[in-house]
C-alpha cells in the first residue's frame, strides 16, 4: 500500500512539474492536443465508437486481471532511529560481501544483509524448554480440534479402509496421465477396501482419544515423546496429531484434494492469526520471518514450501527470538497456510526465567572475523558440502542450551547449501536455513547448522 501511495504522490508530483516547468507554452500545446483529439472523435461514427469502447473496455478488463494476478511486493520500512544508533555503535554495514573458497575446495558466497533489531540495550536471561503435560495440550489444542475431538475407528480396518479409499480416490484424480493398468488397480483397491468396510459398518463407530500425555520413550537428548494417533474433523479435514515433551504439531494425512497457494500473504496471515487468538497465544508471541510459497503439491508428497510458513516466537527487550533453532524445541509456533486455510501447525517454545542482565556486545568487525576463521579453517559441516551462499546476517536472541541455558544475544547466519548426493548428483537446497549461530558477546560458535 505504501509503495502504490509513493507511486502515485510521484505520478502526482511528475505531472505538476510538467505543467510548471513548461509554463504558457507547454499549457497550450496541451489545450491545443486536446481540441484536435476531440475534432478526431466527433469524425468517428456511432458504430466504430461503439466497438472502439468495447475493446477498450475488454483491454481494461483484461489489464486488471494481469494486475490481479501479478504478486504484489511490500516496500521494506526504513530503519528507526535506534537501528541507525546501534548501527553505527556496531560498526555494521548494510551489506556485506565475500567469496573464498576452503581447503576442502568447498566455495563461500557471501552476499547479505545486515539485519538489526530495534532495541538500544541487550541481556543474557535465564530460560528453558517449555514442557508439555495433560493440561497444556488440552489448553492449546482442544480450541483447535473443535467439537469433534480426537478419535479414531473401531473396528480399526474400517478406520483404514477409510484412508486407503481417500488415497486411491486421490491418485485417481491427481495422476491422470498414468498408465491404464494402474489406475485399474487403484479402482480394485477402493471398490476391495469398501467392500471390507461394509462387512463392518454396522459395528463401526468412533472413540474418543484422549488428550494426554504418556511418555514411554526416552532419547538420548532427554525428550520424551509420545504420539497421539487419532482423526479429527478439523475444518472438515482429517488430522493427526502427534504429541512430544516439548511440544505437538498438528498434520493433514493423508494429503487430499488439489492444493495450491496463490491467496495473497495478507489472506494467508489472517488465516494463521485467527489460530494464534484460538491458542491465546496472540498477546504472547509475535511474527517474525514469513516463509513464502516457492513449491507446489506432488504426487502423495508435500513438497517443501507449498504454502506460506508463519513462525511466531517470543521476544527478548522488544527482540524476537530466532524461529530458526536446531535444538530439541523453542522454535515458536509454526503455521503453514494454502489456498484451503491453514493445513499444519506445530508449537513448542520457551519459558523465560528471571530479569535480564545487561551486556555489550561485540562489533561487527569481529563477527565477520569469527565467521571467516570459522569456515576457512573447519569447512562446511555438511557432509559432501560444496559450497554456502549467505544472504542474512541478523542480530536476534537463541537459547544457549549447550552453555548457560540462558537466552543470549546471537548473531544468527542464513542462507542455502549445494551438496553432492550419493550417486553424484548436486543438491540445491531453496529452503533457507541457520548456517551459524555465534555469540554476540564473546564471538564463540553457539552451533554449526
Amino acid at each position: 500500500m505504501k509503495k502504490k501511495i509513493a507511486v502515485l504522490m510521484t505520478g502526482i508530483l511528475f505531472a505538476l512539474m510538467l505543467g510548471i516547468g513548461c509554463g504558457k507554452e507547454a499549457l497550450e500545446n496541451i489545450a491545443a492536443k486536446k481540441t484536435e483529439a476531440d475534432s478526431e472523435k466527433e469524425t468517428v461514427s456511432p458504430e466504430q465508437e461503439t466497438e472502439t469502447s468495447e475493446a477498450g473496455k475488454e483491454r481494461r478488463v483484461a489489464g486488471q486481471e494481469e494486475r490481479e494476478r501479478k504478486t504484489v511486493f511490500q516496500e521494506e520500512p526504513g530503519e528507526t532511529k535506534r537501528q541507525k544508533a546501534l548501527r553505527e555503535r556496531l560498526g555494521a554495514p548494510e551489506t556485506y560481501q565475500a567469496e573464498f573458497t576452503d581447503a576442502k575446495g568447498v566455495s563461500y558466497k557471501i552476499d547479505a544483509n545486515i539485519s538489526l533489531p530495534d532495541a538500544e540495550s541487550f541481556v543474557t536471561v535465564p530460560a528453558r524448554l517449555k514442557t508439555f503435560g495433560d493440561e497444556e495440550v488440552e489448553q492449546y489444542v482442544k480450541p483447535l480440534l473443535g467439537e469433534g475431538g480426537l478419535y479414531r475407528w473401531e473396528p480399526e480396518e474400517y478406520g483404514e479402509g477409510l484412508e486407503q479409499i481417500a488415497r486411491m480416490e486421490y491418485r485417481l484424480r491427481k495422476e491422470t496421465e498414468e498408465p491404464e493398468e494402474f489406475r485399474e488397480i487403484w479402482e480394485e483397491q477402493i471398490q476391495w477396501n469398501r467392500e471390507r468396510m461394509e462387512e463392518g459398518e454396522d459395528e463401526a463407530r468412533k472413540v474418543e482419544v484422549p488428550l494426554h500425555m504418556t511418555p514411554y520413550n526416552k532419547m538420548e537428548s532427554g525428550q520424551y515423546f509420545d504420539y497421539l494417533f487419532g482423526l479429527t474433523d478439523w475444518e472438515q479435514r482429517t488430522m493427526y496429531l502427534l504429541t512430544a515433551q516439548y511440544g505437538f504439531t498438528l498434520y493433514p494425512w493423508p494429503l487430499l484434494g488439489e492444493h495450491s497457494c496463490t491467496i495473497s500473504e495478507e489472506q494467508a496471515k489472517a488465516f494463521a492469526d485467527e489460530y494464534v487468538e484460538k491458542m491465546g497465544l496472540s498477546g504472547e508471541l509475535v511474527l517474525d520471518r514469513v516463509d513464502r510459497p516457492t513449491a507446489a503439491w506432488e504426487d502423495d508428497y508435500y513438497a517443501y514450501k507449498a504454502a506460506y510458513e508463519f513462525h511466531y516466537t517470543r521476544q527478548v527487550g522488544g527482540v524476537p527470538i530466532s524461529s530458526q533453532d536446531a535444538g530439541r524445541g523453542g522454535c515458536g509456533l509454526d503455521i503453514q497456510v494454502d489456498d484451503s486455510g491453514v493445513v499444519s501447525l506445530g508449537y513448542d517454545d520457551y519459558i523465560l526465567e528471571g530479569d535480564g542482565k545487561a551486556v555489550e556486545i561485540l562489533p561487527f568487525s569481529e563477527i565477520q572475523k569469527v565467521c571467516e576463521e570459522e569456515w576457512r579453517a573447519l569447512g562446511c559441516n555438511r557432509l559432501e558440502c560444496i559450497s554456502l551462499s549467505v544472504d542474512e546476517i541478523r542480530l536476534t536472541y537463541s537459547w544457549d542450551e549447550e552453555g548457560t541455558e540462558q537466552m543470549i544475544p546471537v548473531w544468527e547466519v542464513s542462507g542455502t547449501s549445494e551438496v553432492n548426493s550419493e550417486e553424484g548428483e548436486i543438491i540445491s537446497s531453496e529452503r533457507r536455513e541457520s548456517l551459524l549461530l555465534i555469540n554476540a558477546i564473546d564471538g564463540t560458535i553457539i552451533r554449526r547448522f
